[in-house]
């Protein structure tokens, strides 16, 4: 099975986004508002169609919260769903995607519209991850 792990202690980061390894493992903290953007750069080795996962915590109060994937030419719109607070740590499938050709890719994440808590914040993500299920040709 080929796997792209890429881990919260390896994104790039901007604005009040933080990577910190409390409470329970490395997360990006911190995701509060809709300029910020996490970032990994990465090297695909198979074109094909891969599952994508995200593995984060969310408070429970945090409802209604968008966020783009954006994986090289492909956008994904996805809604945060809360966890049952900031310590539990769950993962999440958000679906398929096809890459055509193998190499380097950049994956970013930004908030789309925060939740409608006070104050408002996005989910802390631990890593996020692309499974390869079936290969294509190129």
């Amino acid at each position: 099975m080929n796997k792209i792990i890429l881990w919260a202690n390896d994104a790039s980061v901007t604005g009040s986004l933080r990577v910190l390894d409390k409470p329970v493992t490395y997360a990006i903290h911190y995701w509060n508002n809709t300029e910020d953007i996490i970032s990994w750069n990465c090297m695909v080795t198979y074109p094909g169609q891969y599952v994508v996962e995200i593995n984060y915590s969310l408070a429970s109060e945090m409802i209604g919260g968008t966020f783009s994937i954006v994986i090289g030419e492909v956008v994904l719109l996805k809604s945060a769903i809360p966890t049952q607070g900031w310590q539990d740590f769950k993962t999440f499938n958000l679906g398929f995607l096809t890459i055509h050709r193998g190499g380097a890719i950049k994956v970013e994440m930004q908030a789309v519209h925060m939740p409608d808590a006070t104050p408002s914040s996005m989910p802390d993500v631990a890593w996020f991850s692309l499974t390869l299920l079936t290969g294509v040709e190129s």
